[in-house]
């Protein structure tokens, strides 16, 4: 039911309102500026642009927001001109949405740190009419205390609630000198003045968070921990020097037709000279030969610098244990570093058959002859090697399945897709001129063999170069991963646990629901340098991803009692299956007969 019975939903009316049609930050009033500059994490959101891509007044249209209005009409119908127009809250839209969090200065590590809320206001009148509203509704509300110019009301022992002409706060700050530092900012020290946090907010997204290392590293230089820190960097022939200058900026935007969330690291310098050459700028090898693009579901890629790998381990005398263990099967760490690429790629494929799921994995080679050594080594533990050309096919002396809860291992997976899923008696690959390449399906590496895919029958289209773009990659089908998730569950002779799903009244009920309302057909990710994002793209190309995501949600709100009566349904279906499986393990239990759980 809609109440005003706490200053709590005095605050957050307009923050839920908003939740349904945006997320939200930039404008006119600027909460950025009293965000102080010592703040470890920053977060803003964009109310106007997020209002603009929801199409707010569609949103009122909508079945769950015309019930909300008839609701506050009959509950609380002083909230109504706000649900209707949420400018009349008195809060304004054209500014930033804003949090922070910050450590507390007088005790570090050793408290909590400070947490703060903050949302511009535009007509305080229209916010303080609101709380004596607030206030009548409930008289035990705590009155507010002037603290000159802002008022703060003291929600308990930890929370307050603080607003001056042009500024609303919900904090866990107490003290009144440093709450007054929220509404009188010291000139020269908002967070306005980092250059990391600037640049970032410049780029307009639809909400961004920003965390730096500065406060975290002064804290912890003043702990407890300080010694054991410096030691372990020591250890890494590192200095305290490392863990300042770091920065962390992600953020979240809903497009026409996709939704991007992405992430950029600002390292300092000595990280980037330490650490940098670990990765490689980009894939060089061409991995979709070896990916036919038929029934495809996923795939992935990514490149290491293995000889930035050995400088990293060898400058900390890291490399000499690793030598020592592959020396006692004649290989080095050099020979490992030498005879791979350091790239490596995989990819799955639908397939309704008794495995469930085919799969191609990949392995970047530089000198074929590292295979010949490790073929050498599984020959002399017993495993039996054959080879036909380009074709390879390893048999283990004892293939056993990790899975198999009569070995002692997890129990259960293997119906989930585990390795005894994918038939793993023996292995087999190709050896190509720059990669070894395994798979479970004879046919894909016939066709390797053969000299590999091109044209349409290759795994290249448009969302998958974008994946391969960078150091690192991911490229999934949703729609097809659904198909095909269908298919296996429906299937008697593929995978058990998808099979045992479908069969499960409330996971059949879930399946269906994920296929009726999914709106996501591929989605890729993809690393570049010091940056990642990833996106997922939509059936629906012409309106924002955000109107059409709260469309898909008004239609699942029309379906409510359906949806709730078939939940229900399948609630009962299952707890009658549990009762009755019991029933008939108590009995076999009572005759002594062997159980399977």
């Amino acid at each position: 039911m809609l109440r005003l019975s706490n200053v709590l939903y005095a605050t957050l009316l307009f923050a839920t309102t908003f939740t349904m049609v945006s997320c939200g930050g930039g404008g006119a009033a600027d909460v950025v500026k009293s965000i102080p500059e010592d703040a470890v994490m920053v977060g803003t959101m964009d109310v106007k642009q997020l209002m603009e891509k929801a199409d707010f007044e569609a949103v009122k249209q909508m079945d769950f927001y015309k019930d909300m209005l008839a609701e506050a009409e009959r509950e609380a119908p002083e909230v109504v001109p706000f649900l209707k127009n949420p400018k009349e809250s008195g809060i304004s839209l054209d500014g930033n949405f804003g949090m922070f969090l910050k450590m507390n200065p007088t005790a570090g590590l050793d408290a909590e740190p400070f947490v703060t809320f903050m949302m511009p206001i535009a007509d305080v009148a229209k916010v303080e009419d609101l709380m004596t509203k607030a206030r009548e509704k409930n008289p035990n509300m705590p009155k507010a205390e002037s603290k000159g110019d802002y008022q703060v009301i003291k929600v308990d022992n930890e929370m307050a609630l603080a607003w001056s002409s042009n500024l609303m706060c919900m904090t866990n700050i107490q003290g009144d000198e440093e709450m007054a530092k929220l509404f009188n900012p010291e000139k020269g020290k908002s967070i306005r003045n980092n250059k990391s946090f600037k640049k970032h907010l410049k780029e307009k997204k639809d909400a961004m968070l920003w965390v730096t290392s500065d406060p975290l590293a002064d804290a912890l230089e003043k702990s407890q921990y300080s010694r054991d820190v410096t030691g372990a960097l020591m250890f890494m022939q590192l200095s305290n020097a490392v863990l300042k200058d770091n920065s962390f900026s992600g953020y979240y935007n809903f497009e026409k037709g996709s939704i991007e969330a992405g992430a950029h690291f600002d390292l300092n310098e000595k990280l980037r000279e330490e650490f940098g050459i670990v990765f490689k700028e980009k894939i060089d090898i061409d991995f979709t030969k070896y990916m036919p693009a038929e029934g495809l579901m996923s795939m992935g890629a990514f490149g290491l610098n293995l000889e930035g790998i050995e400088n990293v381990l060898a400058k900390r005398m890291l490399n000499m244990p690793i030598d020592m263990a592959l020396s006692e099967v004649g290989l080095s760490l050099k020979s490992l570093t030498g005879g791979l690429d350091g790239e490596m790629a995989f990819a799955s494929y639908a397939d309704t058959t008794a495995m469930g799921q085919s799969v191609v994995f990949a392995l970047g080679l530089k000198d074929k002859s590292l295979v010949d050594k490790l073929l050498t080594l599984a020959e002399t533990s017993g495993a039996k090697v054959e080879r036909n050309g380009k074709r390879l096919t390893v048999s283990p002396p004892a293939m056993i399945d990790p899975m198999d809860p009569s070995l002692g291992g997890l129990g259960g997976m293997d119906d989930l897709g585990g390795m005894g899923d994918f038939g793993m008696d023996k292995i087999e690959a190709v050896i190509t001129d720059d990669a070894i390449v395994f798979s479970n399906k004879a046919g894909v590496l016939d066709k390797i063999a053969a000299g590999g895919y091109s044209g349409a029958e290759a795994a290249n289209n448009e969302y998958i170069k974008e994946a391969m773009s960078g150091w690192m990659g991911v490229y999934y089908d949703y729609e097809g991963m659904l198909k095909n998730m269908a298919e296996m569950a429906s299937n008697p002779y593929g995978s058990p646990g998808l099979l045992s799903m479908s069969m499960s009244p409330m996971g059949g009920l879930m399946m269906e629901m994920m296929s009726k309302y999914n709106e996501f057909t591929q989605a890729v990710t993809v690393f570049k340098g010091h940056d990642t994002y990833g996106k997922v793209y939509m059936k629906t190309t012409d309106k924002n991803s955000l109107k059409r995501m709260l469309e898909i949600a008004n239609e699942l709100y029309k379906n409510k009692d359906e949806l709730e009566k078939e939940f229900n349904k399948a609630m009962e279906e299952e707890e009658a299956k549990i009762e009755e499986e019991m029933k008939k393990y108590e009995e076999e239990l009572d005759k002594g007969d062997d159980v399977n759980i």
